[in-house]
């Protein structure tokens, strides 16, 4: 429960600073962890009316994890690669993805508080087709959210195969596909440099 409320939280706080700043990125990341919410919660729910059923939990809970975790990982994954198209701020961002200087910091800063200082309806028009989301992105939206879907809710009912290995050393090999795509999210993290790019971003 506390997984789910604070999963909660942070889809809040997400979808609201995308519809606030009109930034697709936040909303990438706010729907991830709200679909997590809203699979942690039905894991709970299940869990406890189903408590003493051990062989059913032994396999619905991994497999739900799998739902979740590989959902919000993608969200990462995609939100994080997609930075330039996504963002506002995409623009700041060297498609050459070469690390940020000093100089290319302060003109970055620099651009940055002249547009807003200097803001017009034709900077806002041009800000709203910025971030406008690629048809490719949304599809691959729906996509993941319908089979994470079907993944969770299908648990009720079947036990997919190799969901937990007892002989093996990896237990749950199904959750390392959503280890591969947070360390995917990872690398370009720190590949493009946007931690420098969004706290330049906070100063204005």
């Amino acid at each position: 429960m506390f997984a789910v409320l604070l999963a909660g939280i942070l889809s809040f706080y997400y979808i609201a600073r995308a519809y606030t700043l009109n930034d697709k990125f936040s909303l990438f990341i706010g729907i991830g962890f709200l679909a997590n919410a809203l699979i942690d919660l039905l894991h709970v729910i299940i869990s406890y009316t189903f408590m003493d059923e051990f062989l059913f939990l032994k396999y619905f809970i991994p497999q739900t994890w799998f739902a979740g975790r590989t959902f919000l990982s993608a969200m990462f994954a995609i939100a994080i690669t997609a930075y330039p198209t996504l963002s506002s701020a995409g623009r700041f961002v060297k498609s050459s993805s070469a690390p940020l200087t000093s100089s290319t910091s302060d003109q970055q800063e620099a651009e940055l508080s002249s547009s807003a200082k200097y803001s017009t309806p034709y900077l806002q028009e041009d800000k709203q087709k910025q971030v406008k989301i690629p048809k490719f992105l949304v599809a691959s939206l729906v996509l993941l959210t319908g089979v994470s879907m079907f993944v969770a809710i299908s648990s009720l009912f079947i036990i997919y195969p190799g969901s937990v290995l007892d002989d093996f050393p990896i237990h749950r090999p199904y959750e390392l596909p959503g280890l591969a795509l947070f360390l995917v999210a990872l690398i370009y993290f720190y590949k493009n440099q946007l931690r420098k790019v969004m706290l330049s971003i906070k100063e204005y």
